[in-house]
């Protein structure tokens, strides 16, 4: 026998973005059912169409595995009389379990002692478990939407048309929204519906195939991928990889048929995203690109049918996306007709948040702040950022942006540049929102459009916050998070290094005045908190202990790190993203060095008997070795660079100065003991190591770096 456990349900067409959570929710559910009820597997195969939900189970036991459980009873003071005999209390427990009193034992636990008894498990044979644990499975899958039909009263995420329940080849007879499971599948609807006898995997993967149905999705998404780019190339194009786009054609068919549509030059005039977007967006269609990364006038959809007139039906789709296009250049067109100037007084009707004020009085807190940063970091770009604020909201009014609204800012963009805004203005319209998700490549370039999305962030960072509106737990429905670390990756950049992060935040919120009533040096410190958990989140997720120092926009690929590293940094005095970016990177540079261990062994043996609180002056004449005279002078020495080599940023240089303070640490430890019976001598080495510890801790946190080498 195989041992395999085969489960199918047949549904109405479920929404593609349903299917690759639902995936994993079978799998899961499936392994905890499983384990729960002591019946061990070998593997579990979760597949799906758009009308069907597929499980197998491979090496399932015939049976529970044997398994037994104490049971606790009544307390030894109620089970036993004065000589020891059982009382009626425990007669009854062990009658209760199908023991004898005998075998009771006493057990000692916090609330005193209790009798309790071993229980053997009856081992259940899986057919019999399996009637009652498939119809709870199913009750059990959830999904963002459910619905009833017919008198029925279970939910689920679409009508039921068929169960299919196998173990071993038998059917595991059960109920469920008034269908009964059985052995039966079907093929595709439209071009063979009728069913068919399954016995196991391999029949049931070899039948469905024959009518039609590809159940395994990577094969599905191996299929699409495979014919698009071959499409592509046989228009002489390439297909740009959309792994999002890609997964949603794959759910949203069982026999994947790809075709490429052509569509008219004319339409080739609209901007690029504007045709990618209805395609994309609109359609679910791949675009095409040429070598020079230029749209070229055709596009490839993928079809749920083989049918002998495939031509009808690439029809069908090239005259809806003409449609679509007609539209977007009416609406590119009229748009054109007023000036994004005309529009922005139209903001003060559109709400940002209720308690927040209007789109309008954002645009002039983004004017404010951003020219509080211009002032100080760029003058010279003042006057564009002051008109990219003006008019970097406009779009929101605009026609096109209504109707495809993921087009927010490429619209501004075109049609300032259109109406003879410079460059830097109708760049930095669109490149204010930017990134757009955690590891876009995509970043603000010139320092307009920096200064302008800094401002767009922060403001609704501090607005936010200024409400009570944080994150929560898995909660984040103003998307904070994604906010705030788009901030710090445009933050790490060197235009920023001077600029105080408590400064830019403080001027950010008190633009607000009355509409945040809460404690402002509270708020600014919560703003801050959670820049720096954005920061470590970023890092170290993508920190490298590579010997990469290229520093700015370029962040540490992906790969190792050392978490401790960049707690060390951002835990010590945090105010400036650049210039703790420029620190963890010179520390994950020099953590790859031989000395760095052993100099945080010597660190780490100072900062400890270093009482803290210590204030006490270093005495020179109370020294009595020629060691702690030179501890003494190569601190000084170091003392004398410190401040200077962090004021400029030469990180490497200020941690090469640290490293030399090894050897006189060292030999200090081996020579004097600290602890003398002399109290003044005591504490005058205790200073001596407090100076040397203060100085590291001008860097950063070293208690929080792990010693891996302390040999």
């Amino acid at each position: 026998m195989t041992k395999e456990l085969l489960l199918e349900v047949g549904v109405e067409e479920i929404p593609s973005h349903y299917l690759p959570q639902t995936l994993d929710q079978m799998r899961n559910l499936t392994s905890r059912m499983l384990q729960d009820h002591r019946l061990p597997y070998k593997k579990i195969t979760a597949l799906a169409t758009l009308r069907r939900l597929f499980v197998c189970v491979n090496g399932l036991a015939e049976k529970q595995i044997a398994a037994s459980r104490e049971i606790q009873g009544p307390p030894k003071r109620s089970a036993y009389d004065a000589q020891g005999h059982p009382t009626r209390a425990a007669l009854g427990f062990a009658e209760a379990y199908g023991v004898s009193p005998s075998d009771l034992k006493v057990k000692k636990t916090e609330r005193g002692e209790y009798i309790c008894v071993v229980v053997q498990e009856k081992r259940r044979p899986t057919p019999d478990l399996l009637k009652e644990l498939l119809p709870q499975f199913l009750a059990q899958l959830t999904f963002p939407k459910t619905m009833r039909w017919g008198s029925r009263k279970n939910r689920f995420v679409r009508p039921i048309h068929w169960i299919l329940a196998l173990y071993n080849g038998r059917v595991i007879p059960f109920r469920y929204s008034d269908l009964k499971s059985g052995n039966r599948s079907y093929g595709h609807p439209l071009m063979n519906p009728g069913s068919f006898i399954v016995r196991d995997l391999k029949s049931y993967l070899k039948e469905t195939q024959k009518r039609f149905v590809i159940v395994d999705q990577t094969r599905r998404r191996a299929i699409i991928e495979k014919q698009i780019i071959s499409l592509a190339r046989a228009k002489k194009g390439r297909m740009e990889k959309d792994a999002e786009l890609l997964e949603r054609n794959t759910f949203l068919t069982e026999y994947p048929v790809a075709l490429c549509g052509h569509f008219e030059e004319h339409f080739l005039d609209l901007p690029m995203e504007v045709l990618v977007n209805v395609m994309r967006e609109q359609q679910g269609y791949f675009t095409v690109y040429g070598s020079n990364n230029q749209v070229l006038p055709y596009f490839i959809c993928i079809a749920d049918v083989k049918a002998k007139k495939m031509g009808d039906i690439l029809v069908g789709h090239e005259r809806v996306l003409r449609a679509r296009l007609e539209d977007a250049r009416f609406y590119f067109q009229e748009d054109q007709r007023i000036p994004l100037e005309q529009r922005v007084d139209g903001l003060q009707g559109v709400v940002f948040h209720e308690q927040l004020g209007t789109i309008y009085e954002k645009m002039q807190r983004l004017t404010a702040l951003g020219s509080f940063l211009a002032e100080r970091l760029e003058p010279s770009s003042l006057v564009s950022l002051q008109r990219a604020a003006r008019l970097c909201k406009a779009d929101l009014l605009t026609g096109m942006v209504r109707e495809f609204p993921k087009l927010q800012g490429v619209m501004g963009r075109e049609y300032a540049r259109l109406q003879g805004e410079g460059e830097a203005i109708y760049r930095a319209i669109f490149e204010h929102y930017l990134p757009r998700f955690a590891n876009d490549p995509v970043m603000p370039k010139t320092p307009v459009s920096k200064f302008l999305a800094i401002a767009d962030k922060l403001d609704t960072l501090s607005g936010c916050f200024g409400i009570g509106l944080q994150p929560t737990g898995s909660e984040d429905p103003y998307g904070l998070r994604r906010q705030g670390q788009g901030l710090v990756r445009i933050l790490v950049d060197g235009i920023f290094l001077k600029q105080s992060l408590r400064s830019l935040v403080g001027t950010s919120l008190a633009l607000y005045k009355e509409k945040v009533k809460e404690d402002p040096d509270r708020i600014v410190e919560e703003v801050i908190t959670f820049l720096r958990e954005r920061m470590q989140s970023f890092l170290k997720a993508r920190a490298t202990a590579g010997k990469n120092k290229e520093i700015g926009a370029a962040w540490f690929s992906e790969g190792t790190y050392r978490s401790d590293l960049v707690d060390a940094v951002l835990l010590h005095k945090f105010d400036n993203v650049a210039e703790a970016y420029r620190r963890i990177v010179a520390l994950v540079i020099f953590h790859q060095r031989p000395e760095f261990d052993p100099l945080m062994v010597v660190y780490k043996r100072a900062a400890r008997i270093v009482p803290e609180g210590l204030s006490v002056q270093v005495r020179p004449e109370l020294f009595k070795e020629r060691v702690e005279h030179e501890l003494l002078e190569a601190s000084q020495k170091a003392a004398a660079q410190v401040d200077t080599l962090m004021k400029n940023h030469q990180h490497e240089d200020l941690l090469a100065i640290l490293a030399g303070l090894r050897k006189p640490i060292d030999a200090f430890f081996t020579k004097v003991f600290v602890m003398d019976e002399d109290q003044a001598v005591r504490n005058n080495r205790l200073a001596l190591l407090k100076g040397v510890c203060d100085l590291f801790n001008k860097f950063a946190d070293f208690s929080q770096i792990v010693v891996e080498n302390k040999g």
